[in-house]
């Protein structure tokens, strides 16, 4: 096998998850972290110190930097486009953080740049790289379980989500924060795409707080080829949860069943200050190190510029999950059923 030659990275967006990213590339083998940028200067200068690394001025600046070959752009999910084709513009290859737009004319922009520039675009749907998904993945396409035949998928979550994240994409933010992930898996898992999605919302628990989004969705969803999935999304459980997210996905087959607790329940600790869900298969920190999920998907992507691979993920796949959350979106609006674009 060929030497992996090293791959100078910058990220641009160094908030609470692109400091994760920065921190990867940083020590992770192949990877070298040349800089980052935030919109805070503040913030650019604390990560770049932290890490010794060089603190740009401006998103220009490093994109011009030409030592630079790919960045990870993780900035707010309404803001993605500018960075995208700036970065295509300056033939860098791209990471972009989930949800990859907010609407579809948005992502066929992003999708004609990359392709114009010849660079590597990939959209990070961190749950493609969960061992556990990646083992159902291949127990379905193996055909174990037989036609996919109906899903039901969960992601719920404690109130600090939806504080935390605001209604940046808005009332419906969820759609575009959380339940893209599952919007995702399901059509990778189904090696199919939906089609058309009814739902319904509820609110009033998040006003009632001053943030402007709803409490839950809940979906049916019509695959091309007649499988169907229900999606369940939340984020009013109570701040003392104990664990980020109560995620599940069931996936029934007509020869067979496979079940997927993916809620961060694989330790749990009993202590005075009260029970904990421990485990996190995306990304943990000990010591300094991060691992699993986010690390796995970094390293890939770093693997596909190095050695001019096929990315995994690839931007049609980050529209399609857009696809199906438009038309979720539009459903809530309208009431009715709604044909997901194309």
């Amino acid at each position: 096998m060929p030497r992996m030659n090293t791959v100078n990275v910058g990220v641009i967006g160094v908030g609470w998850f692109g400091e994760f990213h920065a921190r990867i590339y940083d020590y992770m083998a192949g990877s070298n972290l040349v800089g980052v940028y935030d919109l805070d200067p503040k913030r650019t200068e604390t990560v770049a110190k932290s890490l010794g690394v060089h603190a740009y001025s401006s998103m220009d600046d490093l994109l011009a930097d030409d030592s630079i070959q790919a960045v990870s752009i993780v900035v707010k999910d309404q803001h993605h486009l500018t960075p995208v084709l700036a970065a295509c513009r300056a033939r860098k290859h791209i990471m972009l953080e989930k949800p990859m737009a907010l609407t579809l004319e948005e992502c066929d922009q992003m999708i004609a740049a990359a392709k114009e520039a010849g660079v590597k675009f990939t959209v990070g749907h961190l749950l493609r790289f969960n061992q556990r998904i990646v083992r159902a993945h291949y127990k379905i396409q193996s055909g174990e379980i037989g036609t996919v035949r109906h899903f039901y998928a969960r992601r719920n979550m404690p109130r600090t989500a939806p504080r935390h994240v605001g209604d940046c994409c808005g009332f419906y933010s969820m759609l575009y924060h959380g339940a893209v992930h599952e919007l995702d898996l399901i059509q990778w898992l189904a090696n199919d795409e939906i089609i058309e999605a009814y739902a319904k919302y509820q609110a009033g628990q998040m006003e009632s707080e001053g943030c402007g989004v709803s409490d839950t969705i809940l979906a049916l969803l019509q695959f091309r080829n007649g499988a169907q999935a229900i999606t369940e999304h939340s984020w009013i459980y109570p701040d003392n949860f104990p664990a980020m997210v109560d995620g599940r996905m069931e996936i029934t087959g007509n020869h067979g069943r496979i079940e997927l607790d993916l809620g961060f329940r694989g330790g749990i600790s009993y202590t005075e200050q009260g029970v904990q869900y421990f485990e996190n298969p995306h990304w943990p920190v000990v010591k300094g190190w991060y691992s699993s999920d986010l690390r796995d998907e970094l390293e890939t992507f770093v693997r596909c510029v190095a050695m001019d691979l096929p990315v995994s993920v690839t931007p049609e796949d980050g529209r399609r999950a857009i696809a199906a959350a438009l038309a979720i979106d539009a459903s809530l609006k309208s009431g009715k059923p709604e044909k997901v674009q194309g």
